[in-house]
């Protein structure tokens, strides 16, 4: 990536391994997490499409009167974090959830996670300045003043002057608020293996950051504002901020690093980053003030995001294991997990390639990938060592599990383990009006 730094992203590459040919479960958000968190090849996950739920119920009940909530999930989906709890370990996410709304089947207190921070709504996520958060079950009140995620320029404020943009600000940014909590949660859990799911919503528009960020790309790039439009904010300088927000993006995922090393867990956690789908390139090319094009996002593939074109859904994927509980350090993988020409979403082929230390600049997975430069939420977690066969998925991951043994073997199926407790069966169930016939 020529114009957009994020040293923790390079380090995590540079210490570990590349998956240079992976494919996310879908082509956009909802469709994409419901394949991460079922294990299911998308033409068998639940969720299809980025889609409110027809009941979405409003929130007068906290007294908020948003309407919030993707069509949910069934009870009866067995999710990634279940069969994580199943096992003993601690589950949190912490960012974007997508799979239905508070109340319904698909919230995350229901699917598998002991504690949930950040937004439950994606049109919600639109804001990185909202009202309100979800505090597991609860919603908590920011020091934001309320504006609609669809807002734009009044016809009496002159897009030229910065001065018109600032009521789209406010004082707490919710991509640094998720991120404590994430913190807060490893620290909290050092002692117990622990899963945690980031589904961090940067650099998803709208393009929003605090200006102690942006001032570091003012003035790099050609960068006429972005009087908004097509239901996203308007931003005076778009380029820099969408570079911005990845680079505060990134300074969390250092903090998060630096924080399980000062732990002393580097020797058994994984970490694994990833996107959700592909830019807004293509067919979107523009939207809400982003600059795909200029940024290289796609890297020449065709399209973008809700296509399934390579531009749409082929991600680069990295991770890092200190006691090689993946793949010996400075590894690349040439794999294909969750590529629409398998028939099984953890198909792959492995190949080995030459130290990522000797790979040059221009084909760091990391550095020039279109997961880092997508408008799209990338996700970061952190996983359980025993468990790494469920950290291979399509999006950001990190396994830790104090005391694991530095080459682990899987777990034993629960069905003839004596010791973990088993997984509870759940019948997978197929989205409305799909004919049985498609069940295989």
């Amino acid at each position: 990536q020529e114009y957009i730094k994020t040293p923790n992203l390079d380090r995590m590459a540079a210490e570990g391994m590349r998956l240079t040919q992976h494919y996310s479960g879908n082509a956009v958000c909802a469709p994409s997490r419901c394949v991460l968190m079922t294990g299911l090849h998308p033409g068998h996950a639940f969720i299809r499409d980025n889609r409110e739920a027809a009941n979405a119920k409003g929130l007068s009940h906290v007294g908020k009167p948003e309407h919030e909530g993707q069509f949910p999930i069934p009870d009866a989906t067995l999710t990634l974090a279940e069969v994580f709890k199943s096992m003993g370990y601690t589950t949190g996410g912490f960012g974007k959830w997508g799979l239905g709304g508070p109340g319904s089947t698909g919230e995350p207190l229901k699917q598998g996670f002991d504690r949930w921070f950040g937004y439950n709504c994606q049109g919600v996520a639109h804001n990185f300045y909202p009202t309100y958060l979800w505090d597991n079950d609860k919603t908590i009140d920011l020091k934001n003043p309320p504006f609609p995620a669809a807002d734009k320029l009044k016809p009496d404020e002159d897009p030229t002057k910065p001065e018109s943009y600032k009521r789209f600000q406010g004082t707490e940014y919710s991509a640094d608020l998720i991120a404590e909590q994430a913190l807060k949660f490893a620290r909290d859990n050092k002692n117990k293996p622990f899963f945690l799911y980031w589904p961090t919503t940067v650099p998803h528009v709208a393009l929003q950051v605090p200006d102690d960020t942006l001032q570091e790309y003012l003035g790099k790039f050609d960068d006429p504002p972005y009087p908004g439009g097509n239901g996203y904010l308007p931003h005076f300088k778009p380029k820099a901020a969408y570079a911005a927000m990845i680079t505060r993006m990134d300074r969390e995922i250092g903090k998060m690093m630096s924080l399980i090393a000062e732990l002393g867990l580097d020797d058994d956690t994984i970490f694994i980053f990833s996107s959700d789908n592909g830019p807004v390139s293509g067919t979107h090319q523009g939207l809400a003030g982003t600059d795909c094009a200029f940024f290289n996002s796609s890297e020449g593939r065709r399209d973008g995001k809700g296509t399934l074109y390579d531009g749409g859904f082929r991600e680069p994927c990295g991770g890092k294991a200190k006691s090689n509980l993946l793949l010996p350090a400075t590894a690349s993988l040439d794999s294909r997990i969750g590529c629409r020409r398998c028939s099984n979403s953890s198909t792959q082929r492995t190949k080995l390639r030459k130290p990522m230390a000797s790979a040059s600049r221009r084909h760091s997975s990391v550095r020039n990938s279109p997961s880092v430069n997508s408008s799209t939420a990338s996700s970061l977690a952190t996983v359980a060592s025993k468990c790494c066969a469920w950290a291979t998925g399509n999006s950001c991951a990190a396994i830790s599990s104090p005391k694991a043994k530095r080459k682990p073997k899987l777990p034993p199926s629960p069905k003839n383990s004596s010791t973990s407790p088993p997984i509870p069966l759940k019948r997978r169930m197929l989205p409305p009006n799909i004919p049985n016939s498609s069940r295989r």
